[in-house]
């Protein structure tokens, strides 16, 4: 299905927009490491208002597993605030692998040890409270940095990669959950770019 996701960069985005260019679910950014963004509890409110399933991602600023885990924490604690709700279109851990969009930053994959276990970490941190989560990472992500032979074989990814086809067997074979395929992607009403995905699971 369709499905785009959104940051504070949208925040004045009309969900009845979003509705009418048949999108069918959003994926919210929740956390800036373990910071909530300003606008993940309105665009969940939209969410429920317009019917729409919605999915959360947390940002990572983590530099060891530990820093992971508390991560995840914040997570659930910003779920907790919603009732302790699971989201429909899953948790999902940001693992960002093009330096060149942080110019300002750290690039978190590259600069930082054990991008494996950091993604392992937030993933058994919310496994164990009962929730699910993957990992959001790119082409580059899956096949130099993160072992995903390590991980357990149902961890879910969300794929980014801005192509025409998806070369997602070529990288990993884990459970693919969607494809994030444009940063570019547009509707009515909206005078900017989206990120657009198809949602498989």
């Amino acid at each position: 299905m369709k499905v785009v996701d959104i940051s504070d960069w949208q925040e004045r985005i009309n969900f009845d927009d979003l509705v009418a260019a048949g999108v069918k679910g959003v994926i919210i950014k929740a956390l800036n490491g373990t910071k909530p963004t300003n606008c993940v509890y309105d665009f969940i409110a939209e969410c429920r208002q317009h019917g729409l399933p919605w999915g959360v991602y947390c940002y990572t600023h983590a530099w060891t597993p530990d820093d992971a885990r508390c991560e995840a924490q914040e997570m659930l604690n910003l779920l907790g605030l919603l009732g302790g709700e699971t989201p429909p279109l899953g948790i999902w851990y940001d693992i960002e692998d093009d330096p060149k969009s942080l110019p300002s930053r750290v690039d978190w994959l590259t600069g930082v040890d054990d991008p494996t276990g950091r993604c392992s970490a937030f993933i058994s941190e919310l496994n164990a409270a009962g929730q699910a989560a993957g990992i959001y990472a790119g082409y580059y992500a899956l096949r130099d940095y993160i072992a995903t032979n390590e991980l357990a074989d149902y961890v879910p990814i969300w794929y980014n990669q801005y192509n025409s086809t998806c070369d997602y067997g070529e990288v990993c074979s884990l459970p693919l959950a969607g494809w994030q395929y444009t940063n570019t992607g547009r509707i009515d009403g909206w005078n900017d770019d989206l990120d657009m995905n198809e949602w498989y699971k």
